[in-house]
């Protein structure tokens, strides 16, 4: 896959239809993506890794889950996700 629909550093909000195993919406900032898509249920899915970001602004772990590409920012379908940039 090249232009990955999601950068370094961003910080996305997904709903929990949007993730693998989603209970909940997550709000993470991106460490890794992984290079290579996978389907599921006919559709494209990325690994990412990153850190979970609290309401309050905090970081927690560090948690590996897999996407929805179409949720994903810089995708074509934005689906039911919020980019945001951390201040400072």
């Amino acid at each position: 896959m090249t232009g990955l629909p999601v950068a370094l550093g961003d910080v996305i909000e997904l709903a929990s239809r949007d993730y693998r195993y989603g209970e909940g919406s997550l709000t993470l900032r991106v460490t890794k993506v992984a290079g290579d898509s996978m389907s599921l249920g006919g559709e494209p899915w990325l690994e990412i890794r990153g850190r979970v970001i609290f309401l309050n602004g905090c970081e927690g772990d560090e948690r590996v889950i897999s996407v929805r590409v179409s949720a994903l920012p810089h995708a074509k379908q934005m689906g039911a996700l919020r980019v945001r940039q951390l201040a400072g």
